[in-house]
């Protein structure tokens, strides 16, 4: 189970994002950022891996690879809030949270309740 935010706007359908940890964003950053619209991750993920690589160069491999590992985990922890601000500048409104087994079922739930 996990809690999902429900955004809504009178137009369009509702969306709903979970709020948990995503491995997907964690894995491959770029490719997430991609399939989701996500320009602002895509940035953040672009001048993280400058900013790892410059430091590879100081500080050595061991140190690079422990950069990479927390810019990774950054994203997959901030994924969520990253989607959140897009619904929120394409003008969805917060409406509530709701728990379910995955996005497909609280989807389900939440137009239920809208019927």
């Amino acid at each position: 189970m996990a809690l999902y935010t429900v955004h809504d706007r009178p137009d369009a359908p509702p969306a709903v994002v979970a709020d948990r940890f995503s491995w997907s964003a964690a894995l491959f950053g770029p490719v997430y950022a991609l399939l989701h619209g996500l320009w602002l991750l895509l940035l953040v993920w672009v001048v993280g891996i400058v900013i790892v690589a410059g430091a590879t160069f100081y500080l050595g491999d061991d140190a690079g690879t422990g950069l990479y590992i927390v810019l990774a985990l950054y994203l997959g922890f901030e994924a969520p809030a990253f989607r959140r601000g897009k619904l929120g500048r394409r003008g969805y409104a917060y409406r509530s949270e709701i728990v379910a087994r995955d996005e497909d079922l609280a989807l389900s739930q939440v137009l239920s309740a809208k019927s």
